[in-house]
């Protein structure tokens, strides 16, 4: 439940009602401004499993590196390794949001923890949060900064490697990039991946990238690259792209799979897909019935009218509305009365 932390509030201001039931447990009460948060241990190195760590208060509007460094010192404290530091061997966090699915997106380092998102974020007691163990400290600013997922696809045995997530300047150059990717190389594999050989591909923005995408990827040389181009000009790697990497030296498993493309002939858009034969029966006897594609209504055209175009338009249609009722007057006087007086009667003597 959601401490009361404004001890310049009356019970008025709180809403309290008859009969209701307050809660009082030991500890030292939170204050103006901090929140109790549940924090979990997550390795991606690992399993990938998020652990229960411990709930603390915090001040959501400490920066997030500040947090970063008490927390280390807590999780020193609450679960010691007896070496001066913790059972997880944790030396280098990042703090991201806890989802459903797993952690989320990463707080920025140099803004308040309540403003480390990309919009201001209002915690309550009880929310989570998580702890990334990362191998080296980083500081993560949107301004400066994006995130880059990178798998490894081995060609000869058709294996996507699980996804890396590293922090890269927006003006990092290609030449910058190949240390991370050999020092990925080498922890996924027992051989080592030369860099003359290091092939690279863009994955999906909108999806994960599957095995079926990298045997039908075009691999680019990463040789072959200009190494003074940004990340961006060269490969078009955006923030939270997907940047997938090969050793063009190694065989090739399964081939690319060959897109057939009809040839759309004239006036094919408007026809209906020809769904075969309809079976009928004549004189006890079954026939089938072909059908043909019958060809829609043509599109109707488009008029786009200007303000000058709508105004004229307008103007011409109350000119002839005019001519119409006058020309309605005139024959209405010409024709003169019809059926009074006596002029339809007999004549008497």
């Amino acid at each position: 439940a959601e401490q009361f932390k404004d001890e310049e509030k009356t019970l008025e201001d709180l809403k309290f009602m008859s009969s209701q039931y307050v809660y009082v447990e030991e500890g030292r009460p939170l204050r103006k401004g901090e929140s109790n948060l549940k924090f979990y241990y997550y390795d991606p190195e690992a399993e990938g499993k998020m652990t229960h760590l411990f709930k603390v208060p915090v001040l959501e509007t400490q920066k997030v590196q500040d947090l970063c460094q008490d927390l280390l010192r807590y999780l020193n404290d609450a679960k010691p390794n007896g070496k001066g530091g913790n059972k997880y061997e944790l030396e280098h966090m990042r703090i991201r949001e806890k989802l459903k699915g797993g952690p989320g997106a990463i707080f920025q380092s140099t803004c308040a923890l309540n403003r480390g998102l990309k919009s201001f974020r209002k915690f309550r007691d009880g929310d989570s949060l998580v702890i990334q163990k990362i191998p080296k400290p980083e500081v993560f600013d949107k301004k400066k900064n994006h995130m880059v997922f990178v798998h490894q696809f081995e060609r000869d045995h058709d294996r996507l490697h699980r996804r890396r997530e590293i922090i890269v300047s927006r003006l990092t150059k290609v030449e910058e990039l190949v240390p991370e990717l050999m020092a990925i190389a080498e922890d996924m594999n027992d051989c080592k991946v030369e860099e003359k050989n290091i092939g690279v591909g863009v994955g999906k923005l909108t999806s994960a990238t599957t095995v079926a995408d990298c045997i039908n990827m075009k691999w680019k040389a990463l040789k072959d690259l200009d190494s003074s181009l940004r990340l961006q000009q060269a490969l078009g790697v955006r923030s939270e792209g997907t940047l997938i990497f090969c050793d063009l030296a190694t065989s090739v498993k399964s081939k690319p799979s060959e897109k057939k493309s009809a040839a759309r002939g004239r006036g094919t858009r408007f026809k209906r897909p020809n769904r075969g034969g309809k079976r009928a029966t004549e004189n006890g006897i079954s026939i089938s019935v072909s059908s043909k594609p019958r060809p829609a209504a043509p599109e109707r055209a488009l008029k786009i009218w200007t303000n000058a175009e709508k105004a004229a338009e307008a103007k011409k249609k109350e000119e002839e509305e005019k001519q119409r009722k006058e020309a309605q007057k005139t024959s209405s006087d010409t024709a003169g009365p019809t059926g009074g007086g006596g002029g339809g009667g007999r004549p008497t003597r």
